[in-house]
């Protein structure tokens, strides 16, 4: 079995520093044979992986758009299934070798939560 909480310790690194009043939550799942989610910290070396990252503005002013940029990081050892990240309306999105890259191409307000996801095996 390999630990699959270093998408989280990463994500909370990319986003911790940052000057933007941007939360990240991180979700991960493992996908069962039947398609269902399981909460999961730790996946068998073959099995698909399922991450959830929702960024939340807890500031007290509407964020400008562009200035929201939020990184998936595909954890080592692991592949990206090609085609399974999401990309929510007014969003661009690019696929490095190193992850996915979501910019948010609108304003963001106060409380508001943009959702993405992405899956590796």
């Amino acid at each position: 079995m390999k630990s699959i909480l270093t998408v989280l310790l990463l994500c909370l690194i990319t986003f911790g520093f940052s000057q933007n009043p941007v939360s990240i939550s991180v979700l991960i799942y493992t996908v069962e044979d039947d398609g269902s989610l399981t909460p999961a910290t730790t996946a068998r070396t073959g099995q698909t992986v399922h991450y959830v990252l929702k960024a939340r503005n807890q500031g007290t002013v509407t964020l400008p758009k562009k200035s929201v940029i939020v990184t998936g990081p595909f954890p080592k050892g692991t592949q990206y299934i090609p085609n399974s990240a999401t990309q929510p309306a007014d969003t661009f999105m690019e696929e490095t070798d190193e992850g996915i890259r979501w910019e948010v191409d609108k304003p963001l307000a106060v409380n508001e939560v943009v959702e993405f996801s992405y899956r590796v095996y």
